[in-house]
């Protein structure tokens, strides 16, 4: 098949056409952005093997090319575009890496990212593309919104919790990423001398990935909140998240994983780690797994989850591809292992 990314030239982008380039069921990859630019001159990696073009924007000429499309477009840009291919050929299979149609209504995303939607009767219509938790509604869909980062090592550890309607109050998340889930956009945080050696806590109360985790978490129950306060920690890739979380009921350690283990057995991706052991950055660094630990202090009724994903890869583009692979039929490890 056929496929085609709109703004390829980002970190996300340059993760899709690594995977893709694998994929057993991808023959073609067709690269569009808002520059024209030689791939392997942006990323000369792959100088010698994949030396193609970044042509321009036109929607009838993407989707001529294409039997899907990832769109990893900057947020705000991305719903600029999207109407455009939408209407000229409104059964196309769009996969969306921006935050742009995340969010169910308009006065939350303009809370969040500072701007009115210019596409807001589409909110609401795309499917969130957390694969562990909305795999049947992923499968039946036109249009995914695949989930920022922050709230995929956030959320897919609270799935068994949420299901059964074990907790309450308030969760509090504390997450540590790695520079590259800032983007290539420049700022001073970013800058060497500022987060070498260094932890840089920010957006506290403020990160506009807070309202994308609570509609999920309203989901299985309105009456819960969430604390995330985001960080950069000096390395390349990846996000380990710790999650305080009190339940309604005493459960024990061996209670409680296996609950996890029950519930995830089944999927591809996720590792469930033995009591006393909590996952490692380095383990999930390139790859598609999201790791977990599971500890429970049993005389206060709170739970510590750890969760470690690679934000390239499970946080962006990987579950990108595994959204593709769900929505066609594929094989779901496909191009992932």
């Amino acid at each position: 098949m056929k496929v085609s990314i709109i703004g390829p030239t980002g970190y996300t982008g340059r993760e899709l056409v690594k995977i893709l380039l694998k994929h057993p069921n991808v023959d073609e990859i067709n690269l569009f952005g808002r520059r024209r630019v030689l791939f392997h001159e942006e990323f000369p990696e792959f100088t010698g093997f994949f030396e193609k073009e970044v042509k321009d924007i036109e929607p009838e000429k993407i989707n001529d090319d294409s039997d899907m499309i990832f769109i990893a477009l900057p947020h705000k840009v991305s719903m600029e575009i999207t109407p455009g291919l939408r209407a000229a050929d409104p059964q196309k299979k769009i996969i969306d890496l921006s935050a742009d149609y995340r969010l169910s209504r308009s006065g939350v995303y303009q809370k969040a990212y500072g701007t009115q939607h210019k596409d807001s009767l589409y909110l609401g219509k795309y499917t969130y593309g957390l694969c562990e938790a909305f795999r049947k509604d992923i499968k039946k869909s036109r249009y995914v919104a695949n989930p920022g980062c922050y709230p995929t090592g956030i959320l897919i550890p609270l799935i068994p919790l949420l299901e059964k309607g074990l907790v309450q109050g308030t969760i509090i998340a504390d997450s540590k990423s790695g520079a590259s889930g800032a983007g290539k956009g420049l700022s001073q945080m970013l800058h060497f001398v500022e987060c070498n050696e260094n932890l840089v806590p920010y957006k506290i109360f403020s990160h506009q990935h807070a309202p994308e985790m609570m509609q999920f978490i309203s989901h299985y129950e309105p009456s819960l909140d969430l604390i995330f306060t985001p960080q950069i920690i000096p390395v390349e890739r990846g996000i380990l998240t710790v999650l305080y979380v009190k339940l309604k009921k005493d459960i024990n350690q061996e209670e409680l994983i296996l609950l996890f283990q029950e519930r995830f057995a089944s999927e591809k991706f996720v590792r469930v780690f033995s009591p006393g052991q909590a996952p490692s950055l380095a383990w999930v660094k390139n790859t598609n797994f999201c790791d977990i630990g599971v500890f429970v202090h049993e005389e206060k009724e709170y739970v510590i989850l750890i969760s470690a994903i690679d934000n390239l890869v499970k946080g962006a583009s990987g579950q990108a591809v595994q959204n593709m692979n769900i929505m066609l039929g594929i094989e779901e490890t496909a191009g992932l292992l």
